[in-house]
This record gives structure tokens, C-alpha cells and sequence, in this order.
């Protein structure tokens, strides 16, 4: 038994164990982020910070996920937390066995949209005092 079965029409049909291979990735990848993003500390080494000063990554996921928040947020500012958002619908989606007829489509919105909020909160970058980056990355 593989991921898809096709089905009458000839379309890949996902199968209960994609379904929940899909939510098991999801929840993992949800509470990485979300660990990694809020356990954030400016002084922790990354691809910007050559060493820290005080010898020790504070971030709670090590130094992967200071590399991994660190990126997030020197790209996309505060709109990096909405890809934590985003994994929590997409996994609402998957429990309901809501499939989207065109996933290229949906992506692409996804990512469009994380972007132009990074845009827009770059425009109001009023004194953020949390990220060294800014609101907008």
C-alpha cells in the first residue's frame, strides 16, 4: 500500500497513511518553528553572528534553530510567525480531508501572501526594539 491510490478517475488519491504521515510532519515541523522563533535571542551565533559572547546558544532548539529563526526573522521580520500560523491550517486541513484542487495555486497564494505582509510591516518599522532587523525583515 503506497501514499496514493488512484482512484476511478484516475487521479492520485491520498491515503490514510499520507494523511497521517502529513499531520505527524506538520505538528513536528509546527512546534520546531514556533520553539525556535519565540526561543530567539539576538546574541545567539547564526549565519550574521560569527560566535556568541557568552559561549552558549540560548535558543532551545540549539544552534540549528538559532540558524533557522535567525534566517526566518532577517528575512521576513515578524511575518515569520505566520508560518506557524499557516502549518496550524494546513493541518486543520488535513483532519478535515479538505483537498485543494489545484496545490500549485494554493502555495503560491501562501507565499505571496507571506511576503507582502514582510512588505507592509517593513513600512511601518516604528521603533522595534525586539529584532535588530525591523518589523519587515
Amino acid at each position: 500500500m503506497g501514499l496514493f491510490d488512484l482512484g476511478r478517475t484516475g487521479l492520485m488519491i491520498p491515503t490514510k497513511r499520507y494523511l497521517e504521515l502529513n499531520v505527524i510532519l506538520s505538528v513536528t515541523g509546527l512546534l520546531f518553528l514556533l520553539v525556535a522563533l519565540l526561543s530567539y535571542t539576538q546574541g545567539d551565533p547564526s549565519w550574521f553572528h560569527a560566535t556568541s559572547k557568552r559561549g552558549y546558544v540560548e535558543n532551545l532548539e540549539g544552534q540549528f534553530g538559532a540558524y533557522v529563526a535567525d534566517s526566518l526573522l532577517t528575512a521576513l521580520g515578524i511575518s515569520a510567525f505566520s508560518i506557524p500560523l499557516l502549518l496550524v491550517i494546513r493541518l486543520y486541513q488535513t483532519l478535515r480531508h479538505s483537498i485543494h484542487p489545484n496545490p500549485l495555486i494554493k502555495w503560491m497564494g501562501v507565499f505571496i501572501t507571506i511576503f507582502a505582509s514582510a512588505a507592509l510591516f517593513s513600512l511601518y518599522d516604528a521603533q522595534w526594539v525586539l529584532y535588530r532587523e525591523g518589523a519587515g525583515g
